[in-house]
């Protein structure tokens, strides 16, 4: 006949489901350091949000394997858009990273070879601003991708756009917002950790990239109808 107490079995049993708990939200802490979720991407206009002539073409990239080490997916790469007008092609690719300092277009796209923009050259586009607030930062960089000549830069949630990661500092995060006005508000501040964006733009046409009206009408689109992460 057994002289267990119940009182000491469910004390027991509350201790085990206790340690259980803790331990189980260790690794679930643990986990998400090793591997950690990735950050949110833009997501890209449809086909009838960009200016004519440009259409969507049939292919697509999808989205580059993400590396499998310690902090992995620290950098999210997003599937391709591709739209054509003629012999004219234009990519769309979502960016994003945890850290400002590794959202840089060439090092991501360094092992997709529709991406990688070899011989890079940055080039100062024209001083007509897609929007008020893009300033300075208006750079692309033209190169070489399969052998082709090509243009690139990553447009951002402000409209200003960049093409390394330092023309992108400072224009690819969030809208800052004060923690004790935002409570006052009534609403919960955003959590702690922000993520950076933006919106990888490569295309064969001098043009969709050189400032003029063509190229204005495109970047506004493409800032106007992006949905950027918050």
């Amino acid at each position: 006949m057994s002289n267990s107490n119940p009182a000491q079995l469910e004390r027991a049993q509350q201790r085990f489901w206790l340690a259980a708990l803790v331990v189980g939200a260790g690794l679930a802490s643990l986990h998400l350091v090793v591997f950690p979720q990735s950050p949110p991407f833009p997501q890209p206009p449809v086909s009838a949000r960009l200016p004519w002539p440009w259409q969507a073409a049939t292919a697509s990239l999808g989205p580059a394997a993400q590396p499998t080490s310690l902090l992995q997916r620290n950098v999210a790469i997003g599937p391709s858009k591709r739209f054509a007008h003629g012999r004219d092609w234009l990519l769309l690719t979502p960016l994003a990273s945890w850290q400002e300092a590794a959202l840089d277009p060439a090092l991501i796209t360094a092992t997709i070879p529709q991406l990688r923009l070899q011989q890079a050259q940055l080039q100062a586009g024209r001083q007509q601003e897609v929007q008020p607030s893009a300033q300075s930062g208006q750079r692309i960089a033209r190169g070489l991708i399969q052998g082709q000549t090509a243009y690139q830069t990553c447009l951002t949630r402000s409209g200003a756009f960049a093409f390394n990661a330092a023309g992108l500092s400072g224009i690819s995060g969030p809208p800052h917002l004060d923690f004790l006005r935002t409570l006052l508000r009534g609403r919960l501040p955003p959590l702690p950790r922000s993520s950076f964006s933006c919106l990888l733009v490569t295309t064969n046409s001098p043009q969709a990239l050189a400032g003029g009206a063509h190229s204005n009408s495109l970047l506004s689109a493409l800032a106007s109808h992006t949905q950027w992460s918050r």
